[in-house]
């Protein structure tokens, strides 16, 4: 559950006005849930959604919306990072690491 929220939150389409603070509601949510599902990857999870508001709070202080701006490069990396964070503490790779 917790991964579909997370893909959620990556693949959700963003309106252009207010983007950053769409980009940080939807954070706020996936935070939420990670916190409400309780599983072993939720506080990775809400550590990368913290991150990924302070990337957004950034990128409206500073002009994130340049395509060389590092907002992009950060803002990829982070939400990938929540997708292996959700695929590494999955219960079968766990069992695979415990087991190794």
């Amino acid at each position: 559950m917790l991964c579909a929220v997370v893909g959620f939150g990556i693949s959700v389409p963003i309106p252009d006005h207010n983007f950053y603070a769409w980009c940080t509601a939807v954070e706020v949510f996936v935070m939420a849930c990670a916190l409400a599902l309780n599983t072993a990857a939720s506080r990775p999870i809400v550590a990368l959604s913290l991150s990924l508001c302070a990337f957004h709070y950034l990128g409206y202080k500073f002009n994130g919306y340049p395509l060389d701006s590092p907002y992009h490069f950060l803002v990829k990396i982070t939400e990938h990072a929540e997708l292996i964070a959700c695929a590494l503490f999955s219960k079968p790779i766990r069992k695979c690491l415990k087991n190794a």
